[in-house]
């Protein structure tokens, strides 16, 4: 296992200095890390996204009715790695920005994700298959996995398990808390898909490509709160008591 990327930072001005799991401290804690860290938010999703969603929008404009179905696949199946590239190029980042003090080395941050990649990705895939046959049975069981196996993403990123090893240490983390990890979690989420929606809706009144475009990088950029509110969990949960 690699070393522990997480060390907690010493107490600054700005930080929140709370460490409980209540969840409006918890969505505030996430809210300042993307203010005071926004390099290792931003620039990540920008360069990854950005690509996808100006190839989505150039596909949709000149593929022929049949084949939208098709650009739309694979622009979900790109987003998807995206997404598993993107989330720990910020988690790194953010954590090195935290211990050092020191301004982004964006490159080194995405050599480290990049490798980390098939384990995220692995990983994603098994939470996801669990959560689905979960949900499949009764919508309760999927919601406990679901919350069960939240912190698998910063557990693979900053202390390199591999996705078998990382849902057993998110399940142990997040044991005796679930109610609190999963009240944070589903209002970070609840909040973005709010968001997500009213932005589709008024692209899709609107009918341009552009926005169309302008929406779905929108859309991206706000889904990384929820993945900044499951660092937070993270780091309040691993710390030593």
């Amino acid at each position: 296992m690699a070393d522990n990327l997480y060390a907690p930072p010493d107490a600054r001005l700005e930080e929140p200095a709370a460490r409980s799991l209540a969840t409006g401290e918890v969505l505030h804690h996430a809210a300042w890390l993307a203010g005071r860290y926004w390099q290792a938010v931003l620039l990540p999703s920008l360069l990854v996204f950005g690509p996808i969603e100006v190839v989505h929008g150039l596909g949709l404009w000149v593929a022929r009715a049949e084949a939208v179905n098709l650009v739309e696949s694979l622009t979900n199946l790109a987003s998807g790695l995206g997404a598993a590239l993107v989330a720990p190029w910020m988690f790194i980042g953010v954590t090195q920005m935290e211990r050092s003090g020191e301004p982004l080395d964006l490159r080194a941050a995405l050599d480290r994700a990049a490798k980390l990649l098939p384990a995220v990705f692995g990983a994603r895939l098994l939470v996801g298959l669990l959560v689905g046959l979960g949900s499949l049975l009764l919508v309760v069981p999927g919601m406990v996995l679901w919350t069960r196996y939240s912190l698998t993403d910063p557990v693979v990123t900053l202390e390199g398990c591999g996705a078998f090893d990382a849902l057993k240490r998110s399940e142990a983390l997040v044991a005796g808390r679930g109610w609190a990890v999963f009240r944070a979690v589903l209002s970070a989420s609840v909040v973005v898909f709010c968001f997500a929606f009213l932005v589709t809706m008024l692209t899709e009144l609107a009918g341009l490509i552009a926005l169309t475009m302008m929406a779905g990088m929108l859309t991206s950029l706000a889904g990384l709160y929820p993945v900044l509110v499951v660092l937070v969990l993270y780091q309040r949960l691993s710390e030593p008591a």
